[in-house]
């Protein structure tokens, strides 16, 4: 009689060490899809008390996280983000990649080393193939991750008293939560666009295979920047106007009532401040897919999913739709879909936008 293993009940605890907050999730596996079991936010805000400001450790935040979020399996993997992690697309012989572990490693981090101007002697080195392009092109990804930064979260965990179970990267934990989001054409070039606080950062994906990942604009701290000088105001100010009032629809004509066009009139405004930057953002969107469709003659543009904290602005799918002529949405818009992988509701307190790296992170890598 054959052994059979039973999948354990819950996830590992994908915990999210953003610029703005902590986030840590774990998901109840049912069968092939998940719902969720915990979830747990701290803010990395400083707090106020009275005109002092004072701010916790890191250690403290983190193990406030994960002791209040009740959650089971307390090991932990841990995402490192640019600008500690890059990633390159490199193009080598088959023969090369076939070769044992430690040759494929002093090539790779040769091939780097032409690529880069500071010396990678203290970066950690991965890689993974990428599916064949049919002719030339890239064959693999490589991911360098600073040294110290690994270590440095290695002695977070240490210092929270959780278990590490493995350090990954934000983009491809990224890739494996739109993976479960719906069940994608095969010939699909898939996008994720993470805005997060300092960066927005595109995800290209093939078969749940990351094939570019870059840097694409700056991210909501500098947006907010942008929009606080148009409306001269402080910049918290701002950050309430850009979250309440989004930025303005495109192809809507005029007809509302005064008060709705008031927020019209604000929302115009923050899209004025911000239309050079979402300009550029697009454009650097489309050349990326065109780059990579380049490569993989056999494929199309799909969805482009938008993530981050960024992502919950009012009309940004809409007008990153109409500027790249492809399908824009919201991770959320996914949830209600039958292929959908995630139980989720809408009324939950955290969008699953702001849980998607946290959420990846808790799903094994190359086990979805």
């Amino acid at each position: 009689m054959p052994l059979t293993f039973r999948q354990p009940a819950s996830t590992c605890v994908g915990l999210d060490i953003g610029k703005t907050a902590v986030r840590a999730v774990q998901w109840r596996r049912e069968h092939d899809r998940f719902s969720l079991r915990a979830v747990s936010v701290r803010s990395l805000r400083l707090e106020t008390d009275g005109d002092r400001e004072s701010e916790r450790p890191m250690a403290e935040i983190v193990r406030t996280c994960v002791r209040d979020g009740e959650f089971g399996r307390r090991n932990l993997p841990v995402a490192i983000n640019s600008p500690d992690v890059e990633f390159h697309t490199l193009e080598l012989p088959s023969a090369v990649l076939d070769a044992p572990r430690e040759e494929v490693q002093q090539v790779l981090r040769a091939e780097l080393q032409r690529l880069v101007d500071t010396s990678i002697a203290d970066w950690e080195c991965r890689h993974w193939r990428l599916p064949p392009t049919g002719g030339p092109g890239p064959s693999v990804m490589a991911a360098n991750a600073k040294r110290e930064s690994v270590l440095q979260s290695l002695a977070l965990c240490d210092a929270t008293g959780v278990s590490c179970r493995r350090i990954d990267a934000g983009a491809t934990a990224l890739t494996r939560f739109v993976g479960l989001l719906c069940h994608w054409p095969t010939d699909a070039v898939v996008g994720v666009l993470d805005i997060g606080h300092a960066e927005a950062r595109l995800i290209l994906c093939i078969d749940d295979t990351p094939v570019l990942i870059r840097r694409v604009g700056h991210g909501g701290a500098e947006w907010t920047r942008r929009v606080a000088e148009s409306l001269q105001l402080s910049q918290k100010a701002a950050e309430l106007h850009k979250r309440e009032h989004g930025i303005a629809a495109v192809n809507t004509d005029d007809r509302s009532t005064s008060a709705s066009r008031t927020n019209r009139e604000v929302a115009a405004i923050i899209l004025g401040s911000l239309r050079p930057e979402l300009r550029e953002v697009a454009a650097e969107i489309k050349r990326s897919y065109e780059y990579v469709l380049s490569c993989y003659r056999d494929h199309k543009a799909g969805d482009l999913v938008l993530t981050g904290g960024g992502a919950l602005m009012l009309n940004l799918p809409e007008l990153f739709s109409d500027q790249l002529g492809i399908t824009v949405r919201r991770a959320s818009d996914y949830l209600e879909s039958e292929t959908c992988r995630l139980r989720y509701s809408a009324t939950q307190r955290q969008a699953i936008e702001v849980l998607a790296t946290a959420t990846g992170l808790s799903m094994e890598p190359r086990s979805l």
